[in-house]
Parts: structure tokens; sequence; C-alpha cells
């Protein structure tokens, strides 16, 4: 692997998360636990000779085919509210990710903003998990669960 996922690795083991490697890939897992017992996988991943780095969630939970066009609203109007990252979800599986990326072509990225990077992801992912569980399961509107994933998260809940 390149300098920039040695980097990705070192920081993401200093700060204590147990992670798997994917074999033959710079691509790390972290299984994440959120507010409520919720849990998701983490992954970052490097691109060398791009010098990206990218760091995504992926929900435990996939949407059925009868639901998808409901989610694909839900993601087009939330993706639209983003300052940062996107949603998207597979159509063949219906996975569901929340994916941040940055280039770094004439910087090294500092520890503070990988580790910026992934709580972003994190929070994300814990701030949206019970708007997009609910779309999957059919038991919230889309301007429910907007609203819902919008509301600002307890700032003391990540300190």
């Amino acid at each position: 692997m390149g300098p920039l996922f040695e980097q990705l690795s070192r920081y993401l083991m200093n700060v204590g998360l147990v992670m798997r490697q994917v074999p033959n890939h710079p691509m790390v897992l972290i299984t994440m636990e959120g507010t409520e017992d919720r849990r998701w996988e983490f992954v970052g991943c490097t691109e060398e000779n791009l010098r990206l780095v990218a760091m995504w969630c992926r929900f435990p939970f996939v949407c059925p085919p009868e639901r998808m066009p409901t989610m694909c609203e839900f993601i087009v109007r939330g993706n639209f509210q983003m300052l940062q990252g996107a949603f998207g979800m597979d159509h063949a599986d219906g996975e569901l990710r929340f994916t941040v990326s940055a280039t770094f072509a004439d910087i090294s990225p500092s520890d503070a903003l990988l580790g910026g990077m992934a709580r972003y992801v994190n929070e994300v992912a814990d701030q949206f998990y019970p708007s997009m569980k609910a779309i999957v399961d059919g038991t919230t509107e889309i301007d429910e669960a907007l609203g819902s994933a919008f509301e600002p998260p307890d700032a003391t809940e990540w300190a």
C-alpha cells in the first residue's frame, strides 16, 4: 500500500479503532457504534495516484425494491441540503452509504483533518440512521424523515 494509506491506517489505529484490512486493497473496515445501539460499517480507503482519501459508512440494512423510489427521493432531497458528502444507494442490492472524500494533491493530510473527516462521516451516519431505517421499513413519509434527519444533533452525544 502507499504512504497515504499507511497514514490513514496509522491514524485509525492510534485512536484505538479495531479495523480489518481488505486483502490486496487500500481499504480498512471498522464496525462503528453510535447512539441508541446503532451500528454500521465505517470504511476508509485511498487512491494513491489521485492522492484521494475516501470514507463512507455502510448502513446495516438494505432498501428493498418496493421502497427504492421513496428512498431515492429521500436521498436526492437530502443530498441537496448537505454541505459536504453524499448519500447513495446501489440499485442492484439496496446497499445504502454516506460518503465523503478529499484530494490532497499538494499537501499531506494531518491527523486532525483525517479525524475530522472520520468524525463527520460517523456523526452523519448516526444522525440519519433512524430516518433511513424508517424509510426502509415504510414507517414514515419523506418530509417527516427529512425533518427528523436534519434536526440538529445533541452536541454532547459525540463530545
